[in-house]
């Protein structure tokens, strides 16, 4: 059975379970959250007026008021308690302060990714810094082997043994494609970019998450 479907059929549909509560990404209400009686009168007050609550509003009911999870270290023993939880912090800094266990993870600072390298890159690709542009694609589907980056003002190659994995962000991993020649035909070929695989979707539908702040001055001392 579905998770949503599960949910709208419970009595209480944020009790049904929805996300893993394992791994080293810690998430929490925060203190405030937990333990201040405005917040608490903030979300009755939303009830009372008819905008209804929530346990969880990652879950499948997103209409109402709730507390917000925050990436934050919670645990009480950790030094690193109250900071921000973040993927860098949570899976990629304890790998390398423990190369022991992860022997053929390396990172390289200060340096600006220009484009993905495909099969046929491999072979011309110094040729290719000259001439300014991508070299002529094969007709079968491309195969990403590597990516060229820019450290140091110099340009250079690195060449993936398995895959290439593009997590560059909302923003930063569709215009990679792009300049790598993965996006629109018609848009690609305006901007003089050779086409590797035409995909329509990529750089389109971004939404932005708006937001709207509000702040009051409390008349007792409590905060959110």
């Amino acid at each position: 059975e579905h998770v949503c479907e599960a949910a709208a059929a419970a009595d209480n549909a944020d009790a049904v379970p929805r996300r893993g509560r394992e791994g080293p990404l810690q998430v929490s209400h925060g203190r405030n959250a937990l333990g201040t009686a405005l917040y608490e009168a903030f979300i009755r007050a939303g009830e009372e007026a008819g905008y209804g609550s929530m346990a969880d509003y990652n879950g499948c009911r997103q209409e109402g008021l709730s507390k917000m999870p925050m990436t934050v270290f919670h645990e009480a023993a950790h030094p690193r308690k109250g900071e921000r939880c973040s993927a860098s912090a949570a899976y990629l800094e304890p790998a390398l302060k423990d190369a022991s266990k992860h022997p053929h993870l390396s990172t390289q600072a200060d340096a600006h990714v220009r484009r993905i390298l495909f099969e046929n890159d491999r072979h011309d690709a110094a040729a290719d810094a000259h001439a300014g542009g991508p070299p002529g694609r094969p007709s079968e589907a491309p195969r990403a082997v590597g990516v060229e980056y820019i450290t140091g003002g110099e340009r250079r190659v690195a060449y993936a043994e398995r895959e290439v994995i593009v997590c560059a962000g909302s923003i930063a991993s569709p215009h990679l494609l792009q300049v790598s020649g993965i996006g629109s035909p018609e848009l690609l070929g305006e901007l003089g970019i050779q086409v590797v695989a035409g995909r329509e979707g990529v750089g389109a539908n971004l939404q932005d998450h708006l937001e709207v702040y509000h702040s009051f001055e409390v008349l007792k001392p409590l905060s959110l």
